[in-house]
C-alpha cells in the first residue's frame, strides 16, 4: 500500500501514478533492506513481465529525487541477491 503522502507528492508535481512505478514503490516499500537496482528489477518483473530495467532505473532515481525512496544504503544491501550490483545514487 502507497502512503497518500507519496501519491500527493508525485501528483504535486506533475507525475502520475502509473503501473510500473506503483509496483516499484510497493516492492521498495516491502523490503526491510535497501534494495538494489537489480533486486528490485527481478522482483517487478514477477508482476509485470515486459518492464525494463531502465524503467526501474529512471523510477529509482526520480523517487530518490523526489524524497520517495532514499538514494543512500541504510542498511547493507539485500542478502537474497546473489550477484552483485550497483545501487542507485543521486547526483547533486
Amino acid at each position: 500500500m502507497i502512503p497518500n503522502k507519496t501519491i500527493d507528492t508525485l501528483r504535486d508535481r506533475g507525475l502520475r501514478l502509473t503501473r510500473p512505478r506503483r509496483i516499484i514503490l510497493d516492492v521498495v516499500r516491502a523490503t526491510d533492506a535497501h534494495p538494489t537496482a537489480a533486486f528490485v528489477y527481478r522482483r517487478v518483473r514477477r508482476r509485470l513481465p515486459r518492464v525494463s530495467l531502465a524503467t526501474v532505473y529512471r523510477n529509482l532515481r526520480m523517487l530518490a529525487a523526489e524524497g520517495s525512496w532514499p538514494s543512500a544504503p541504510t542498511r547493507p544491501a539485500c542478502a537474497s541477491t546473489a550477484t552483485p550490483a550497483r545501487t542507485i545514487t543521486s547526483r547533486v
